[in-house]
């Protein structure tokens, strides 16, 4: 009877043994078929996701002066339903344009990363600080997408134009004092701090310069004191950024073209709130590679946005001679202009332009831009 029992207690240990076996292979096999059936659907989710997800960005304004802030939006939308683990956005982008969120990079440019997760059929939105550290015109053309090991580069265009500096009240205050003393016109392109025929109440835009602290006081808001201008001027400014025998170092030379810039824009502004026609000529290169900058004589605020753009394009560097730009506006049509030219020297070429727009009926003046500057050798 022992052996019996042990002969049948062997046979159901063997049995139980082969259970075991079979039930691991089984859960093995399951597990590897899982993986597999896993790693299938990984590929099939990548490429689905990464077709159903679009990306854009923008900046809140298509144009801002040096120095001011903005922001920089980013738009990540799921268009399918699946949900978008750990999504990488990876950006590259001047140090021109500041964003205090950024990573890493270098002296030259930022690397700025933003992460996302994103539910099926969702759109994420995020505002990002960007601060205009230097005028010009910037776009971003395209960003690195990672998403579950895949990489892709979506295009996502973003622009800004970026224009020059607003002038500091001491610099309006040279501005106005040396354009006077020129005797370009007996109608002043910008007010006089000390003539004006009335007082009025502050509006958007106005100078602080203008402020009438004495009504201010007495009335309880703001009011700025009023000038006579005679409307239907022209005015056509003429920016030289030929160094010419001058001596001065190409770095402050540069600092003086920017500050030119600066002095242009600010007086384009003046005249078209006055309803005055403007003009803008430079013998500068541009980012679009031409040699010289020509914005034709205009009114309203469309024509100011024209002129500030050009200048977001100029580059401080020589393109043609002064003399040549001159001849090129004028062309024998120019009559009844007041040419403004910043330059930070005269010679004789600049002479006879001067003397040929007068012939034709013109009031022309040379501002020297080392006086304007306060620049010292």
């Amino acid at each position: 009877m022992g052996l019996v029992s042990d002969g049948r207690s062997n046979v159901k240990e063997f049995d139980v043994f082969i259970r075991v076996v079979l039930v691991t292979i089984g859960i093995v096999t399951a597990i590897v078929l899982c993986i597999f059936l896993l790693l299938f659907l990984y590929r099939i989710l990548r490429r689905y996701a990464l077709k159903n997800l679009e990306y854009k960005r923008y900046f809140t304004d298509k144009g801002a002066f040096e120095g001011q802030e903005i922001q920089l939006i980013e738009e990540l939308t799921n268009h399918g339903f699946f949900p978008l683990l750990r999504v990488y956005v990876e950006t590259h982008i001047t140090t021109k344009l500041y964003m205090p969120g950024a990573n890493g990079g270098n002296e030259i440019n930022q690397e700025f990363i933003s992460r996302f997760f994103v539910m099926p059929y969702t759109r994420i939105k995020r505002h990002h600080r960007v601060i205009l550290k230097k005028r010009g015109h910037y776009r971003l053309e395209s960003a690195k997408i990672s998403f579950m090991g895949i990489e892709a580069y979506l295009d996502s265009e973003a622009e800004i134009r970026v224009y020059p500096k607003e002038l500091h009240i001491d610099d309006i205050q040279r501005i106005n004092q040396c354009i006077q003393v020129s005797a370009l016109s007996n109608r002043p392109i910008i007010r006089d701090v000390f003539s004006f025929a009335k007082v009025r109440e502050y509006t958007y835009g106005d100078s602080i310069n203008i402020i009438n602290h004495k009504s201010t006081a007495r009335m309880g808001r703001l009011m700025v004191n009023d000038a006579d201008f005679v409307l239907g001027r022209k005015i056509l400014l003429c920016l030289n950024f030929q160094a010419g025998n001058t001596g001065i170092p190409e770095e402050k030379f540069a600092e003086i073209q920017e500050k030119s810039m600066q002095f242009a824009a600010y007086l384009a502004g003046e005249a078209i709130r006055k309803g005055w026609q403007i003009g803008l000529i430079a013998n500068c290169k541009t980012d679009s590679g031409a040699k010289s900058v020509k914005v034709y004589m205009g009114t309203g605020y469309g024509k100011y946005i024209e002129i500030l753009e050009a200048l977001s394009m100029a580059r401080t560097i020589y393109g043609n001679s002064i003399g040549r730009i001159i001849d090129e506006a004028a062309d024998g049509n120019l009559r009844n202009t007041e040419v403004i030219i910043f330059s930070t020297y005269v010679d004789e070429s600049i002479e006879k332009r001067v003397e040929m727009l007068m012939r034709e009926g013109n009031e022309a003046a040379v501002i020297d831009l080392k006086e304007v500057t306060a620049y010292e050798a």
